[in-house]
Order: structure tokens, then C-alpha cells, then sequence
């Protein structure tokens, strides 16, 4: 997908917290999960968050991303 689309220099973000997720975060650059995630996700994410998927997460990790990029 990656090469077909073009975007062999953008870097791939995955968040998930079920069995289900694990290949999609094993394939991302980064890896994320929440704090509720399965102990299968949790050995697999490269960032394991302090919050749960209740505490909306995505919102934390769009925050956490636009903040490491604007520090470049």
C-alpha cells in the first residue's frame, strides 16, 4: 500500500487495543496503544499510554503527534 500510494517517505501511525489490532501496529512505524489495551497489544505497541480508550485516546495521540513534529 505503501509504495503503490506513494508514500514511501511518510511515517505510519497505528492505534489499537484488541487481538484484531496487532498486525496493523506490528506493520505501523509507531505502534500505540491505551492503558486497556490487551497484554498481546501491550508486547507489541512500541508506546503503551497511561490512559484508556474511555479517555479519548485518539485526541491524546493527534496531540502527542502534532506535538513531537512541530518540534522540527
Amino acid at each position: 500500500m505503501r509504495e503503490s500510494c506513494g508514500f514511501d517517505d511518510y511515517t505510519f501511525v497505528a492505534v489499537g487495543d484488541y487481538n484484531n489490532d496487532i498486525e496493523m501496529i506490528k506493520y505501523a512505524d509507531v505502534g500505540i496503544c491505551p492503558s486497556n489495551a490487551t497484554d498481546d497489544v501491550k508486547n507489541t505497541a512500541d508506546i503503551v499510554l497511561d490512559i484508556s480508550c474511555e479517555d479519548d485516546v485518539i485526541a491524546h495521540v493527534i496531540d502527542y503527534i502534532f506535538k513531537i513534529t512541530s518540534e522540527y
